[in-house]
């Protein structure tokens, strides 16, 4: 069975940690990677991703698929890593 690693409640959201690393280390602002989102589809605004970035705002799932898209990765990879028991199957997507 897989599980997150345990997260504490005050802990910001990971996903916006990842968010914010992935723009920082291709120098983007908040503005720039909005416009990207929007030629993905996604209607999303500076605001929105400063939210999303900060915790204060949940994240829809057609922004984690526009994400991936822009920063050219996998949707998993805004997810925190996944352990697992030793009986059950490895890797991603395993039932």
């Amino acid at each position: 069975m897989f599980t997150y690693q345990e997260v504490s409640v005050n802990r910001p959201n990971y996903l916006g940690q990842m968010v914010a690393k992935l723009r920082n280390q291709r120098g983007w602002s908040q503005e720039t990677l909005a416009a990207k989102m929007q030629v993905q589809g996604a209607n999303i605004s500076r605001d929105a991703i400063a939210k999303i970035e900060s915790g204060a705002s949940r994240v829809r799932d057609l922004h984690i698929i526009a994400f991936a898209r822009v920063f050219k990765v996998q949707p998993w990879d805004f997810f925190p890593p996944m352990t697992h028991d030793k009986d059950s199957n490895s890797g991603r997507g395993g039932a």
